[in-house]
């Protein structure tokens, strides 16, 4: 099959110059074909096929222009140098999808224009024409089987009548069970069976399940977010790329184009050259629904996606986790109060003020800078999905179809997208200055504020009657020091009249000397008995006498202490 490969344009207001980049190619006059029929420009040079719709004619190639191949830029580099019919810059030459649009996009090809090829006619060849499927990837056996080979939209007569449409506009259907690996519904979806639910049922399934998920704990634990919270410091500091952009200057980068021109060719084919306004506001909608989810996991990670920024893209959005697509009725409020509250059931920051404040005003701060800022988001969606595992047929299904109709549709303009960033930031900010109406989103988070409200103030009143317990019990222990020393002195002083109770200072001055004349007379007696005894037991008494003198010399003079402890 014939590869489409990378290129980029260049303009004066005289000429326009593709560079084409044909690697590990020998390009000659004998193998490279190059067709010019008024604004379309083809080039073939085997296995590359590259189809160009320009916005004005061109003229002759032969006669007018020149082609220019140098085989060390890049692995071979050819430069196709064309005269411009009318001498004028051309707008948009950096929005490739645009140029590889079909010619019922492009502009009406002036029929005065020539032809030039070389002296043996090519056949432009294409990969709805080659029959051969042998050797298709995965990916061309899905675009071939579910992208339609019309340049309009969809055939209906090619999809069954009764089994559930979803995707861009409805365009496919049975993917999950035709081509799908099993199980891949349930690791990409929140939606069990895709391709057996209808879409008048997908919405209410949503909401059931987001009722049943919601963690009112979890809402108020982010209710009051912890300043300390690095990652949410992070996310509500950081200065996004779309906040330093302007909506005149081309902001795509070279990447980011020929990730553009890289697309599938087939992906251009399901958008209809005719969309309705029904259709149209519908993909307004979905496009607030994709740029929501983006926006969100930009300031999470900082703009440098994680393994986790494809579960984080598709979860916070209806459409990507349960093929819920906006209807062309449904009001706006709705649609923004749909992606407000899947953010307070899944993501890692459920704080309403940080959705509303930053991620609502990131929004409508996109969709005012236009068309290439839209673009680069999406582009940045389209590279995360291509990288995951799980959430890849997000791209085949929604991000690539989008990024063309953006691109080509009509009803697309900068007009257009410039009223519909009105239209957003206008309710935006109504809802900002009056209050998000918490009751829309039909989770009963009124109820889980009334709560956190009433613990505080339970909190704050045990605390109050804490305190004054705590005073009234030092008080109480003043009263108690005190009491119990007056109670120690009453003590003390019982205790020294117990003490005393059997006499008084008199009576115990009249028994010391009563017993004091008692001693006196026992002595007298003794030395009356000494007489009369045997003189040895005199001797032996006198030397006792002799010692009791002595030690009675060495005695206190007072005879009240002896006495009292004789007593």
């Amino acid at each position: 099959m014939p590869i489409r490969p990378k290129f980029r344009l260049e303009q004066t207001e005289e000429t326009v110059s593709v560079v084409i980049h044909v690697p590990h190619v020998r390009v000659s006059t004998s193998t490279m074909e190059i067709v010019t029929l008024g604004n379309e420009v083809q080039f073939y040079a085997p296995p590359y096929l590259l189809k160009l719709h320009l916005p004005g004619a061109v003229l002759d190639q032969e006669t007018h222009g020149k082609a220019q191949y140098d085989p060390n830029i890049q692995n071979g580099t050819l430069t196709l140098t064309l005269k411009k019919e009318e001498p004028q810059l051309w707008h948009d030459l950096d929005l490739l999808g645009r140029l590889l649009a079909p010619s019922s996009y492009s502009t009406t090809t002036n029929s005065s224009s020539s032809i030039s090829r070389s002296s043996n006619p090519i056949q432009i060849l294409d990969s709805s024409e080659n029959n051969d499927t042998e050797g298709q990837s995965y990916e061309e056996e899905f675009t071939n089987a579910h992208y339609e080979d019309a340049e309009n939209e969809p055939d209906d007569n090619l999809l069954t009548p009764l089994a559930p449409r979803y995707g861009f506009l409805g365009a496919f259907q049975s993917v999950f069970k035709d081509l799908a690996r099993e199980g891949l519904a349930l690791e990409m979806l929140e939606l069990a069976n895709p391709d057996e639910t209808a879409a008048d049922e997908r919405k209410q399934l949503r909401l059931d399940m987001e009722t049943s998920k919601f963690d009112a704990d979890r809402y108020l634990g982010d209710f009051f977010i912890d300043e300390d919270d690095y990652i949410y410091q992070q996310a509500i500091s950081l200065t996004p790329h779309w906040h330093n952009e302007t909506t005149t200057d081309s902001i795509l980068t070279p990447e980011e184009m020929t990730s553009i021109a890289a697309l599938p060719s087939k992906a251009a084919r399901i958008v209809p050259s005719q969309i309705s306004d029904n259709s149209t506001r519908t993909l307004y909608l979905g496009l607030w629904d994709l740029l929501f989810s983006y926006v969100y996991d930009y300031r999470m990670t900082s703009g440098d996606a994680t393994v986790e920024s494809s579960w984080t893209l598709s979860i916070l959005s209806p459409i990507l986790s349960w093929l819920d697509d906006h209807p062309s009725n449904e009001p706006l409020e709705d649609t923004i109060y749909a992606s407000l509250r899947r953010g307070l059931v899944y993501p890692y920051v459920r704080n309403l003020e940080f959705l509303t404040t930053h991620c609502c005003q990131d929004v409508a701060d996109i969709l005012r800078k236009g068309r290439r800022c839209i673009i680069k988001c999406l582009l940045h969606m389209h590279e995360i999905f291509d990288r995951s595992e799980l959430h890849y047929l997000h791209n085949r299904l929604y991000l690539e179809p989008y990024l063309v109709w953006i691109q080509t549709s009509s009803l697309v303009s900068d007009d257009m997208i410039a009223n519909f960033a009105t239209q957003v930031q206008t309710l935006v900010t109504q809802q900002g200055t009056h209050g998000w109406n918490k009751e829309a989103l039909n989770l009963d988070i009124q109820k889980v504020e009334e709560r956190l409200k009433e613990e505080e103030e339970d909190a704050t009143s045990s605390s109050s009657s804490e305190s004054e317990d705590d005073s009234s019990d030092s008080d109480s222990g003043e009263d108690d020091g005190s009491s119990s020393d007056s109670e120690t002195e009453q003590t003390q002083v019982v205790a020294k009249d117990e003490l005393h109770l059997p006499f008084d200072k008199l009576s115990l001055s009249e028994n010391v000397t009563k017993k004091e004349e008692e001693i006196s007379d026992s002595t007298a007696t003794v030395d009356e008995a000494k007489a009369t005894t045997d003189p040895v037991l005199l001797q032996f008494e006198s030397s006792n006498d002799n010692e009791e003198e002595t030690s009675l010399s060495h005695k206190p003079t007072s005879h009240h202490k002896p006495l009292i402890q004789e007593l």
